[in-house]
C-alpha cells in the first residue's frame, strides 16, 4: 500500500541532480495514487484490491470504537459519557469520509462521495436495522381490550418492561399477525428531534433553488451565506441534543441502561471485577443504596402471581439489576412458592460460568459462609446482592494464591486505547477509501454518489446492522424501544454532526451544494419514520414496507436527475 523507493523517482533539483530518498523524508504520497494504475483488467483488479484493504481496515476501525464505546460504558464516568460521547463516536467515520471527500483538485466531483455516504448512511440506519428490529423482536400480536397489542407480560408483573415476549411458532409466523409493540412516549420524542434536525436540509436547499441558474462560481458564493447559516443550525441542534441526552439519562433511568450494559458487557466475557468495581465506591450517586421495594423488581417472564418477597434494604441498585438476571437464571424455585435462592453448587456455577471466577472446594465453603449471612444453607436475593458488593469491594475472605492472579486491565484504559485506535485507522483510510470510490466511478461509469450510497454505509455501520438485531431478539418491549431509539438517534447524528461538516466544507472550501434530489430523498425517508413513531404496534409487514423506501430513494434520486434536471 506504500510507495518504496524503487517506485517513486524524487524530482530533480535545479542543478539535475536528484534529491536522495530516506526514511524522514520519502517522496510521493503516503497511500498509492490510483489516478496512476491505469485502465484495463489489471487497473481495475488493482483498484479492487486497494479498496478491499481500506474497506476492511475502517470496518476494524469502526469495531474498536464500537468496543471502546461500550467499555466506557463500565466506567465512572458512564452517567456523562453515555448521552453525549458515544454518539459523536458513532458518527465519526461517516463525518471522516464526508470532510475528506471535500478536498484535493476535484473536490467538488469528490463531494459526491460524501453525500452518498450521509445520504446512504441515513436511509439505510432507517430502513434494513428497522426491519431487522421488527422481525428479531416479534412476538404474537393479540387483541387486549379491543385494542392490537404484543403478547408481553402484564403491565403488572412486568412494569419496567424486560419481560420476554412470546412468539408461539416462529417458523410459521405470519407477517401480519405477528410485530412489536414499543413504548410510543421516548420513541416520538426522538422522532420530533429528527423531524426538526432536518431544517439545515430546509436551509441549504433554498439557496439551491434560488441560484440554480448561476455559473459554478456565483453559484458557490451565493450558497455561502445559507451554507454558513445551515451548519450554525447543525451546532445548535448538536449540543442541543446532547445536552437533552445528559438530562433524560438521570435517576433510574441511567440505573437501568448501565445494568443493561454492564449484563451485556459479562456476556461478552468481561469479568465483573472489571465491569461493576466501580458502582461499589459511591462515584454513581448517594442514593445508590437505598432500599428497594420488591415491587420495584418483577421476576423476567412472571405470570404476576408469585408470592411476593420481602422488600431488599441496602442493596446497590446497579449491582442488583445487573445480577439479579443471572440469579434468576440458577437459583432454586421451591414448589411451595417460598423464596428463591442458591445454593453451594450453584453458587459455584454462577462465580464460574457467569463470573469467570472459578474456586476451590475449601474457597467455595468459605465465600458460601460469607454470602449466607443467616446461616440457613440457602443464599437469598439480598444476600447474594449484598455478598457481590462485598466481594467486589474486597471485604471478602483473601484466597491464598490471589497475589498470583493477573490483575485484570481497567475498562477506562481499555477504552482509550480501542477508540484511539479505531479513530486513528478510520481517519487515516478514510482519504484513500474516497479516493477508490471516486476512481471506481471513473472506470465503471457509475456515479460516485451511487457507489457511496450502496458501500460507505456497509462499511461505516455494518456492526450495527448485526447489533441491532441481537439486541432486538431479547424480545422485550424496552429492548425493541431502546434499539428504535438508537436509530432515531443515529439520523439525528447524521443530521447534525454530518450534515455541520459538509455545509462546513461548502462555506469555508469554495464548493456549492448542487444535491436538491439527494436531499429531498432523505428529508422523505425521515418524514415517513416521523409518522411511524406515533405507532405503538408495528407489524413485521410494516417492517418490510420501511425496507422499501430504501430503494425508493435510489429510483428516486435517479428520477428527479434524469427526468426533472436536479443536478
Amino acid at each position: 500500500l506504500l510507495y518504496t523507493q524503487d517506485d517513486v523517482k524524487p524530482p530533480p533539483q535545479d542543478d539535475g541532480a536528484e534529491v536522495p530518498m530516506t526514511f524522514w523524508n520519502p517522496a510521493g504520497p503516503l497511500f498509492v495514487d490510483v489516478e496512476t494504475l491505469g485502465g484495463g483488467y489489471k487497473g481495475v483488479f488493482q483498484l479492487l484490491f486497494l479498496g478491499f484493504v481500506y474497506t476492511y481496515i475502517v470496518i476494524a476501525g469502526c469495531n474498536l470504537i464500537g468496543d471502546g464505546s461500550e467499555l466506557l460504558e463500565a466506567t465512572p464516568y458512564a452517567p456523562l459519557i453515555g448521552p453525549t460521547i458515544l454518539p459523536v463516536l458513532g458518527a465519526v467515520p461517516d463525518a471522516a469520509i464526508v470532510f475528506f471527500s471535500g478536498f484535493g483538485n476535484d473536490a467538488q466531483e469528490q463531494l459526491d462521495t460524501g453525500m452518498g455516504a450521509l445520504a446512504g448512511s441515513t436511509v439505510m440506519l432507517l430502513t434494513i436495522p428497522w426491519v431487522l428490529n421488527i422481525v428479531g423482536g416479534a412476538v404474537d400480536l393479540i387483541e387486549k381490550d379491543g385494542e392490537l397489542s404484543g403478547d408481553y407480560p402484564s403491565a403488572e408483573s412486568d412494569p419496567e418492561g424486560c419481560g420476554r415476549g412470546n412468539l408461539r411458532d416462529p417458523k410459521g409466523w405470519n407477517i401480519f399477525t405477528t410485530g412489536i409493540e414499543v413504548d410510543t412516549e421516548p420513541i416520538q420524542a426522538s422522532g420530533w428531534w429528527m423531524l426538526v434536525t432536518c431544517i439545515p436540509y430546509v436551509v441549504i436547499q433554498i439557496a439551491a433553488f434560488k441560484y440554480v441558474y448561476y455559473d459554478d462560481a456565483s453559484y458557490a458564493d451565493a450558497e455561502k451565506p445559507y451554507a454558513w447559516v445551515g451548519f450554525a443550525f447543525c451546532c445548535i441542534f448538536f449540543i442541543a441534543y446532547l445536552v437533552y441526552q445528559l438530562w433524560i439519562t438521570s435517576g433510574d433511568s441511567r440505573e437501568d441502561k448501565t445494568a443493561a450494559k454492564a449484563e451485556a458487557l459479562m456476556q461478552q466475557g468481561v469479568p465483573i471485577t472489571a465491569v461493576l468495581s466501580h458502582h461499589v465506591d459511591g462515584t454513581t450517586g448517594g442514593d445508590e443504596e437505598a432500599p428497594v421495594a420488591s415491587s420495584e423488581l418483577p421476576e423476567y417472564g412472571s405470570s404476576g402471581d408469585e408470592k411476593p418477597s420481602t422488600a431488599l434494604v441496602g442493596v446497590n441498585k446497579v449491582i442488583l439489576k445487573t445480577i439479579k438476571p443471572t440469579f434468576d437464571k440458577y437459583c432454586t424455585v421451591p414448589e411451595d412458592g417460598g423464596e428463591k435462592y442458591l445454593d453451594a453448587d450453584e453458587l459455584n456455577i454462577v462465580f464460574g460460568k457467569e463470573f469467570g471466577i472459578n474456586k476451590r472446594a475449601d474457597q467455595l465453603k468459605l465465600m458460601f459462609a460469607e454470602f449466607d449471612t443467616d446461616g440457613n444453607g440457602e443464599i437469598s436475593l439480598q444476600e447474594f446482592c449484598v455478598g457481590v458488593e462485598k466481594f467486589l469491594k474486597g471485604t471478602l475472605e483473601k484466597d491464598d494464591d490471589a497475589e498470583d492472579e493477573e490483575e485484570e486491565e481497567e475498562p477506562m484504559t481499555a477504552a482509550i486505547k480501542a477508540l484511539s485506535a479505531g479513530t486513528l485507522m478510520v481517519l487515516l483510510f478514510s482519504d484513500p477509501l474516497v479516493d477508490v470510490i471516486d476512481e471506481l466511478g471513473d472506470l465503471t461509469g457509475i456515479s460516485d454518489f451511487y457507489l457511496a450510497f450502496l458501500l460507505a454505509p456497509m462499511v461505516t455501520n455494518g456492526s450495527e446492522l448485526i447489533a441491532s438485531y441481537r439486541f432486538a431478539q431479547k424480545k422485550t418491549k424496552n429492548s425493541i424501544t431502546n434499539s428504535l431509539q438508537q436509530l432515531y438517534g443515529a439520523a439525528i447524528m447524521n443530521n447534525t454532526m454530518t450534515l455541520g461538516v459538509f455545509l462546513l466544507l461548502i462555506a469555508v472550501q469554495g464548493l456549492y451544494w448542487d444535491y436538491s434530489a439527494e436531499s429531498i430523498a432523505i428529508v422523505f425517508v425521515q418524514v415517513v419514520l416521523f409518522g411511524l413513531c406515533f405507532t405503538k404496534v408495528m407489524t413485521v409487514a410494516s417492517g418490510f414496507a420501511v425496507l422499501m423506501l430504501y430503494p425508493i430513494c435510489l429510483v428516486g434520486v435517479y428520477i428527479l436527475e434524469s427526468g426533472l434536471g436536479m443536478s
